[in-house]
């Protein structure tokens, strides 16, 4: 065989191999593109939160006695209830008991709003039943 010969049959086998390259690349499936494919649902974890679920401040005047720990709140001419269950209670600054939580005290709730219901995380005794407020 001359060089010729060869060199066909090299050129022969090398288109060949692009051939059946080519041909796997076209025949193969297409992977899924990602709009086709189904997402995964993820569970809500007890921490998660709702993005509208946002702290909620309310200002006022304890009225009445409480019931258990579920405070109601006058502001002006609106009420709200507020649950210091598992809130941190402090007394200018300092820790207190929800003891301290009397009728006609002045207190700064802050927490998330559940229904009509303000499950408080701190209440803030800004003055204490029965005090004075301070003149200027």
């Amino acid at each position: 065989m001359n060089k010729r010969g060869k060199m066909k049959r090299y050129v022969g086998l090398k288109s060949l191999g692009g051939l059946a390259l080519w041909l796997s690349l076209v025949a193969s499936p297409l992977p899924a593109s990602p709009s086709r494919q189904t997402p995964v649902p993820v569970p809500p974890t007890k921490d998660m939160r709702a993005p509208a679920e946002a702290m909620k401040t309310v200002t006022g005047i304890i009225k009445g006695t409480p019931a258990g720990k579920v405070y109601i709140v006058v502001s002006g001419k609106r009420s709200v209830s507020v649950d210091a269950g598992k809130a941190v209670v402090r007394n200018n600054g300092r820790f207190a008991t929800a003891a301290d939580l009397k009728p006609g005290a002045f207190i700064r709730a802050t927490g998330s709003l559940n229904g009509p219901t303000l499950v408080a995380k701190t209440v803030d005794i800004v003055r204490s039943a029965g005090s004075k407020p301070k003149k200027k």
